[in-house]
């Protein structure tokens, strides 16, 4: 069944590879995405679903920026959506198992044996750098998407993650889409015009592109220290 499914996904991997106007992928490193492993996979998936967003939006994904404040000094944006009325944040989590865990809670616990940082607190540092980034863009909104596959149980959230109507929620990966389209048909609601032109869209876009980190040293000096961060937050 898995080498089916892994089919179905091997021809579309030459999309991702070719860079077009409103979507990119942020980093050379990870171009190449073999979904024969269960982490690209997921990556794979989310990167098909944001492709079949309007043409007035423009996505990244892998994007490494600085952020002093980091513990690596790095903050590493899994996929990023760029749409006339927010930013959607996106952070991919791949576990077994059922988790367990409230907003504002330091760690989350996996499988009741051991711990995960908390990921809507961890995509707040990603805000936060963006934030850094985009200075000439005070007022800008940014939705905080927390995206896990269907090989966990979420149902042991506190109930309001789960919630659209928030700017931080959490997700299946096969409902990402549907969330993203019902929070922007709530947020046209709140605005006469969108608060972001075509030309704001393609500035953000090109001042992140600026910042992306692609040395592929600093990047594996990033993940090790990320590795290692991970590692202490489970024994804690």
């Amino acid at each position: 069944m898995f080498e089916k499914i892994v089919s179905i996904f091997k021809k579309p991997n030459k999309v991702i590879n070719q860079a077009s106007p409103r979507n990119t992928r942020a980093s050379q490193s990870r171009r190449t995405v073999d979904p024969t492993h269960i982490g690209d996979l997921g990556e794979y998936k989310i990167d098909v679903q944001l492709r079949q967003f309007s043409n007035e939006y423009r996505y990244l994904s892998d994007l490494l920026l600085v952020y002093p404040r980091s513990k690596t000094g790095y903050s590493q944006v899994d996929h990023l959506l760029i749409t006339p009325y927010a930013l959607f944040v996106i952070e991919t989590k791949n576990y077994q198992g059922y988790v367990r865990g409230k907003r504002e809670d330091r760690n989350w616990r996996v499988n009741g044996k051991y711990n995960m940082y908390n990921p809507v607190q961890q995509n707040r540092t990603h805000i936060n750098a963006l934030k850094r980034v985009l200075k000439e863009y005070k007022d800008i909104r940014f939705v905080s998407v927390i995206s896990f596959t269907k090989r966990c149980d979420l149902r042991y959230l506190e109930p309001d993650l789960r919630e659209v109507e928030s700017d931080e929620f959490v997700v299946y990966d096969v409902k990402l889409t549907e969330y993203i389209k019902r929070t922007l048909a709530m947020l046209k609601r709140d605005y006469t015009d969108p608060p972001l032109a075509d030309s704001d869209i393609k500035r953000i876009f090109e001042l992140l592109i600026g910042s992306n980190i692609t040395d592929p040293k600093i990047r594996i000096e990033h993940n090790q220290k990320a590795e290692e961060v991970k590692v202490t937050n489970k024994r804690e």
